[in-house]
């Protein structure tokens, strides 16, 4: 299905009408063979509860107003304004007629026999009591649909007349048919009338098996959705095996040995594990303590293999030792198996393509052998790295009012042989983006410190730049950084100059809601004190994106569409001090179950909220 399709079946499900009996919940309603959904089970509870949350309440601060409404008019002008004056609709009349669930669905539809067709995709809204108020927007919208001179036609569908909307794709020879109906309060689209009609039988009380009856979801539900006011669930095993058989029949129709495929889609399923991946599910639940999320992987304990093999962590303590200062910005260790991992990689590999494991086998050989003849990478670089991964980031620089643009990071490598290691390491910087392949070295305090000259990425506009990894072994690490300074000091003395992280108030309380900090992975974020960076930068630098991107910790996409194409002013933010009280902390860990592998992050409720 094309993005225009997909907007309109959106678009269609804002605008429809509602009922008065109770609509089912999402798996008491989705076919049996749904391969996944989006829901929001209460419109009106979530936000409720979304409102209770710190961030709920900062967005409505009076100190956000200005940028609240800049924002708001910013979107405006960008999407909402064109499609207003093309449709001659004000879509902000339909906003209050949002009540109940609402769900996005993805089923087989007729792909799963023809891979020329496209899935299906089931949108539903439920109006509540706003029943009348909803059919009379549906009806303004089919005439402003026919008034545009589009297509439109009546089909009945089991007791239900739906509008048909036929969209003719400019890349496709075949119109699309979107198909819009009510069934009491609940809207329902859907380019499927296959769909449309199991959930109507459904809705009228038919035995249509529905997801409540999958083995798949049931367990998946009982574990994650009991609560949640949003969450999402991924058949992901019907869906690779699904997408195998489509890899399969394109080779098929290839028909030549010279058009294969040097890295097989299904080998690479095999081989990664991801043939033993049942289910995905992610959901947020917030609550009087805290707002919580989880992200699982469906694989049983006794399938886990490639991925799934290194990313099942051993019970092992990952909480932060005590040198681990308590004002750090980030913290994060992994307790990994450096060996295990290495020789899960290179299965994967062999099981992908033995072809290109040898390539890569050969690479590894011939790493440190002009330096050292003897230097063989396995052994003494993977050989001598444990099962201890620890890295932590200082505040920047600077007075709280002129910080840096970056804290001091460190990392530690764990090794009952850490001379060694640190040997390795200097022997392996062919593997590393270097200016070149010297390591300078020198003494400090009876240890051998490593320095490398690295290339930075280059950015649009510039030439990139550099700046130098610097190394040493010290007790049962190696200890790494990009400051010499940073280094230098834990060299000296590790111990941190206040309190320990460990002893953070509030830390062990929270992490006992991701799984407790002895899972094999653990990690902390301040988020105070980061939030507080990178307002600043947002506020200087509001003419562009740059700041927002760190915010969210990713790049933000342009999005293209007609409208004002004005840049959102970030200086209009409040000073982080007006805002201080909605930011506190947040932790995040795995853990590993006989079901599946979960990633839980839990931010608590700022104490200046409770």
């Amino acid at each position: 299905m094309n993005m225009k399709a997909f907007i309109w079946i959106g678009l269609a499900a804002i605008i429809a009408p509602a009922h008065a009996f109770a609509v089912p919940a999402p798996k008491d309603l989705l076919p049996k063979d749904t391969l996944g959904f989006i829901t929001i089970p209460d419109v009106s509870t979530a936000k409720a509860r979304f409102a209770e949350t710190a961030m709920g309440q900062l967005w409505q601060d009076p100190a956000m107003k200005p940028f609240r409404k800049h924002l708001q008019e910013r979107l405006s002008s960008r999407f909402v304004k064109p499609f207003e004056t093309k449709w001659d609709v004000e879509l902000g009349e339909y906003l209050d007629l949002l009540q109940g669930q609402i769900t996005l669905a993805l089923t087989p539809n007729e792909w799963a026999d023809d891979p020329k067709r496209t899935p299906g995709l089931v949108f539903l809204l439920d109006a509540g009591k706003q029943q009348d108020e909803l059919g009379a927007k549906l009806d303004e919208f089919r005439q402003r649909w026919v008034e545009a001179d589009h297509s439109v036609k009546k089909t009945r569908i089991r007791d239900v007349t739906f509008t048909t909307l036929i969209i003719e794709p400019e890349d496709k020879k075949e119109p699309l048919n979107i198909f819009m109906g009510q069934s009491g309060s609940l809207l329902l689209v859907s380019n499927s009338k296959s769909d449309l009609e199991k959930l109507l039988i459904t809705l009228d009380g038919g035995m249509v098996p529905t997801l409540d009856e999958s083995s798949e979801y049931q367990d998946d539900h009982a574990n994650l959705f009991q609560d949640a006011p949003f969450y999402g669930w991924l058949n992901f095993g019907r869906l690779s095996r699904r997408l195998q058989k489509l890899n399969e029949a394109s080779n098929q129709n290839s028909g030549s040995q010279k058009n294969a495929n040097p890295f097989p889609i299904d080998k690479a399923i095999q081989a990664t594990g991801l043939s033993s991946l049942s289910t995905v599910a992610i959901t947020t639940t917030p609550s009087n303590e805290g707002t919580m999320g989880r992200f699982f992987l469906g694989v049983p304990s006794d399938q886990r293999r490639g991925l799934f093999k290194i990313l099942s962590l051993p019970q092992k303590e990952a909480g932060p030792p005590a040198f681990v200062p308590d004002d750090v910005l980030k913290y994060s260790r992994w307790r990994i198996d450096t060996q295990e991992t290495w020789d899960a990689i290179e299965d994967m590999l062999t099981g992908i393509s033995p072809q290109i494991a040898g390539v890569f086998k050969l690479m590894v050989k011939s790493v440190g052998k002009k330096a050292d003849a003897n230097f063989d990478l396995e052994t003494d670089l993977i050989g001598n790295m444990g099962d201890d991964f620890i890295s932590f980031e200082k505040p920047p620089e600077g007075s709280a009012d002129e910080p840096s643009e970056k804290g001091d990071s460190l990392t530690l490598i764990g090794s009952a042989n850490p001379e060694r290691l640190a040997r390795a390491l200097k022997l392996s910087a062919g593997l590393l983006p270097s200016k070149s392949n010297k390591v300078n070295e020198r003494e400090f305090l009876g240890r051998t410190i490593y320095s490398l000259a690295l290339k930075t990425p280059r950015r649009k506009g510039s030439q990139g730049g550099s700046t130098s990894l610097h190394f040493a072994a010290s007790a049962s690490y190696v200890a790494l950084s990009t400051d010499p300074a940073t280094l230098e000091a834990y060299l000296r003395d590790p111990s941190p100059q206040g309190q320990s992280l460990r002893s953070l108030p509030g830390l062990d309380r929270a992490a006992e809601k991701v799984g407790g900090m002895s899972q094999g992975f653990f990690g902390y974020e301040n988020s105070k004190a980061s939030t507080k960076h990178y307002l600043k930068l947002l506020r200087e630098d509001g003419s562009n994106l740059r700041g927002l991107a760190m915010l969210s910790g990713a790049l933000l996409p342009r999005i293209p569409g007609k409208g004002d194409h004005k840049p959102i002013d970030f200086s209009l933010l409040p000073p982080f001090e007006k805002v201080a009280k909605y930011f506190h902390f947040s932790v995040y860990a795995t853990e590993s179950r006989p079901e599946g592998i979960y990633f839980n992050l839990f931010s608590p409720k700022p104490p200046a909220l409770q």
